[in-house]
């Protein structure tokens, strides 16, 4: 669906989308298997119902308990930690961000690169992955909160990279802060519980969106 431009939707249906699946991850990583990883998270093993709201991940075949040597997945989005053998649940959140950023622009991420050799390449000689879309609200601070959440999703360090945990509750605030629809969220079902650390998260973002403007 993403990749078909004749089915219109903007970013806040692609954050609500992001939301569900870090919160299938979260319940994978913390709450029922710990110390697993899905190890394919991407925009084709997440499901639609035909509402085009409630999203399900999907294809758990793969996962695995983390160990150096499970190297599988699909090589857009995997994350780079994965050519030199180290590998921990970060590598699903680099794959989330890079879902995300397939939703937000529309095409395949490192679609320039011809071959999976460019596509190791492009992702070992850069810190993270730099988001350019049109797809982004032109509130600044939206915009900013966006680029920085993709940005410490996807540093190419992964130990530097923010936890699935961590995503579920800033993008979850974030979300209700800036008052996505009512309707929207009540249809997706989303839940989000307010309090002060996940507000902290916010303002952090929010700080460190001002603070680290993406160039």
């Amino acid at each position: 669906m993403i990749d078909n431009i004749s089915i219109r939707y903007g970013w806040e249906n692609a954050l609500c989308w992001a939301l569900q699946a870090a919160q299938a991850l979260r319940y994978m990583h913390y709450l029922r298997f710990s110390e697993y990883v899905h190890r394919d998270v991407k925009p084709a093993n997440m499901l639609l119902d035909e509402s085009y709201r409630t999203l399900k991940l999907c294809d758990f075949g793969t996962m695995k308990k983390i160990n150096p040597s499970c190297d599988y997945g699909t090589s857009v989005y995997m994350a780079p930690e994965v050519y030199d053998n180290k590998y921990t649940e970060k590598f699903d959140v680099y794959s989330w961000a890079l879902s995300l950023v397939h939703c937000l622009e529309r095409k395949s991420p490192y679609s320039y690169c011809r071959n999976e050799i460019e596509i190791e390449h492009a992702k070992k000689n850069s810190e993270y992955y730099k988001l350019s879309t049109e797809m982004l609200s032109q509130n600044e601070i939206v915009s900013q909160f966006i680029h920085n959440l993709i940005k410490m999703s996807t540093f190419n360090d992964h130990e530097k990279r923010i936890s699935i945990d961590d995503i579920v509750k800033s993008l979850g605030t974030f979300m209700e802060h800036f008052e996505i629809p009512s309707i929207q969220m009540k249809q997706i079902s989303c839940k989000f519980h307010f309090s002060n650390f996940v507000y902290n998260i916010l303002i952090f973002l929010i700080m460190y969106s001002h603070n680290h403007p993406v160039k």
